[in-house]
């Protein structure tokens, strides 16, 4: 549904409100009642600032440097089937930032579709969101889990950490509920108790004197959620916009209407890595537990195997193997990485 005497757009879930300058003012979770953004700032505001260095660095001041703000040109709204979307065109210097705000009916998650072509040499381009919660830790997802880093600047070692990685998200939570700031390709995230900040041109003339320079497309996400970020179901919803459903079309027919290669019984075990053993005999999958907690699975096959066993990272069998079997059960440590081979 589009507002556009309001500036808003809304699903089920969530109602969003634009300020003139295309930054947010608000997103609204209409089955709590509950607003995401803090109270009269605004969100998905982004500035350029000046960053003269290498690409694996910038200066702890680079706030108190030369910055600007990119400037909207333009904005249009769309009804494209099951999304509701407003589009953004925001100039800079010679480069163009479209985004296309996107609100899919029944989800209840922002995407910020970016197309961004990028010829401002030397900067820096960020987003931030400042939320309605606040922590003093940041939680960041890495590839077999996740870790808490703190969001304040209590110690030179806190200070130290100026940019964090934050695989796929990152989250600030209270104990009733919290927010998520999903990213399918960019990594770099700053925090301070109740504000995120995402990294999304970093255009340094060192060691490549055109780094950053160019078409880039990427999507941010805003994810409002009950509860912890366990609670909440951010993994899955990381895992969901990394790595989205695609679809084929066969000319062949097919039969069954629902076939899944692997599955597992518990949603804290998630399959990692399907691939070719090394030897080139069979298939190698890899799992992992994300949640931090121990777990019993059961994970079933589209089919019977003649052996499975399980390996170590280097495939080498550590366990014996069980014979003519479709299921196995698996117990987990926290974040504990598991390897079978499928013969």
């Amino acid at each position: 549904m589009i507002n556009e005497e309001l500036n808003q757009i809304q699903n089920s879930s969530l109602i969003v409100s634009f300020n003139a300058n295309g930054s947010i003012n608000s997103v609204f979770d209409k089955k709590y009642s509950r607003e995401t953004i803090k109270s009269e700032f605004e969100a998905n505001t982004l500035t350029v600032y000046t960053n003269v260095g290498d690409a694996w660095d910038f200066p702890h001041d680079y706030k108190e440097l030369y910055s600007t703000i990119p400037k909207l040109q333009s904005y249009t709204y769309l009804i494209d089937g099951p999304e509701v979307i407003r589009t953004n065109i925001f100039k800079v210097g010679n480069s163009s930032i479209t985004q296309d705000i996107v609100l899919r009916e029944g989800a209840n998650r922002v995407d910020i579709r970016n197309k961004i072509d990028w010829k401002e040499p030397n900067t820096l381009l960020r987003a931030s969101l400042p939320l309605s919660v606040s922590s003093k830790n940041l939680t960041c997802g890495i590839q077999f889990g996740y870790i808490e880093r703190p969001s304040h600047n209590n110690t030179d070692w806190d200070m130290a950490k100026l940019e964090v990685c934050g695989q796929n998200y990152v989250d600030i939570s209270q104990l009733d509920h919290g927010v998520a700031l999903l990213s399918d390709y960019k990594f770099g995230f700053s925090s301070s108790l109740d504000t995120i900040e995402i990294s999304l041109i970093s255009s340094t003339t060192f060691p490549d004197v055109a780094g950053d320079i160019g078409l880039h497309e990427f999507t941010y996400s805003i994810y409002p959620h009950l509860g912890n970020h366990i609670e909440g179901q951010v993994i899955k919803e990381a895992l969901e916009l990394s790595r989205p459903l695609r679809v084929f079309s066969t000319e062949n027919s097919i039969e069954k209407v629902f076939l899944s290669f692997i599955k597992s019984s518990e949603s804290n075990i998630i399959i990692e890595t399907i691939k070719k053993s090394e030897d080139g005999n069979g298939l190698i999958v890899r799992m992992y537990e994300s949640e931090g907690r121990n777990a019993e699975t059961i994970i079933n096959f589209d089919k019977t195997y003649r052996s499975i066993t399980e390996t170590n990272l280097v495939e080498r069998k550590i366990k014996d193997t069980e014979l003519n079997v479709s299921e196995i059960i698996m117990n987990f440590t926290p974040f504990e990485i598991k390897t079978i081979l499928l013969e």
